[in-house]
């Protein structure tokens, strides 16, 4: 989950399940064990089959050793750019969101590298770094397409769905919500044109300005911190490639404020992040 401070809003789990995400949570004290040179930890993570934390700087990964003391696991806490490579060799732009996934008996973390417009794949073994999906060089832009042929424009979030072996991206940049296919890498556009503005819908026709978090509920669907309409957003997926958009907290015409309540009735103002706990009682969790 990114750490942006702000407070924290709750959402009954009588309207939303739980979120099947490796348990993003803080870490509290553990992250000052990262070297003050590193920045301000941006997310963190945590891997749930071994309580392993995973603290990540704008460009740097760090993973907790079992006694808790954090080391660096890939990037440079002092330089940024792109490179693929073997852990401090490899660099970043960027990095907004961290999701742990499981391959067989390895683990990996999938990251969000917002200012190299791409997505980047992690070994938490020994911090091999490859690029999964966009263009190397910094190359933003609005395509699909597979892996290096895709482009991203500040992709924010990402979210894993187990079930369907994909991974959903917060293309922030162009108001869109993308998917990467983990067994082909395949990049589709399931919501969303490229227009900023405030409309629900499928597929192309639906609107969103600036989503910066997502999730994956038990269903499958995809919740979306909407930023600038201030709401939530649910991307369901009605047939194969067919998704339909709703506004399901927050005012559907993105006015802003603070006010609990049910669904359109509550307010937010700018809500950059969503996760939720894998226990389905617990319901999700809004930051804003």
């Amino acid at each position: 989950m990114a750490g942006h401070g702000g407070p924290v809003r709750w959402c009954s789990p009588e309207r939303f399940s739980g979120k099947e995400k490796g348990q993003l949570v803080r870490v509290g004290s553990i992250t000052s064990a990262v070297p003050p040179a590193a920045g301000s930890p941006m997310c963190v993570a945590v891997n749930a089959a071994n309580g392993q934390r995973f603290v990540a700087t704008k460009t740097a990964l760090y993973a907790s050793s079992p006694d808790g003391f954090m080391s660096l696991l890939a990037g440079s806490a002092s330089d940024s750019g792109f490179k693929d490579g073997l852990g401090g060799n490899a660099l970043f732009g960027s990095i907004f969101d961290i999701e742990v996934l499981h391959v067989g008996a390895n683990t990996h973390l999938l990251v969000a590298d917002g200012d190299n417009h791409c997505v980047r794949s992690i070994s938490a073994e020994d911090g091999e770094v490859v690029t999964l999906a966009g263009c190397p060089e910094q190359q933003k832009g609005f395509r699909d397409g597979v892996a290096a042929v895709a482009r991203f424009n500040l992709p924010c979030g990402i979210a894993i769905d187990h079930t369907r072996n994909c991974v959903y991206v917060a293309d922030r940049g162009n108001n869109s919500i993308r998917k990467v296919s983990l067994s082909s890498g395949v990049v589709s556009t399931v919501a969303g044109n490229g227009k900023a503005g405030l409309s629900d819908g499928h597929g192309q026709v639906a609107r969103f300005d600036g989503p910066k978090g997502v999730a994956v509920d038990h269903d499958g669907n995809v919740l979306v911190a909407d930023v600038n309409n201030n709401c939530i957003r649910m991307v369901e997926q009605e047939a194969d490639e067919v998704f339909l958009v709703s506004t399901i907290a927050g005012a559907i015409n993105g006015e802003s404020g603070f006010v609990d309540g049910e669904g359109v009735s509550a307010r937010f103002k700018k809500p950059c992040d969503i996760t939720g706990e894998s226990q389905k009682s617990l319901g999700f969790w809004f930051r804003v």
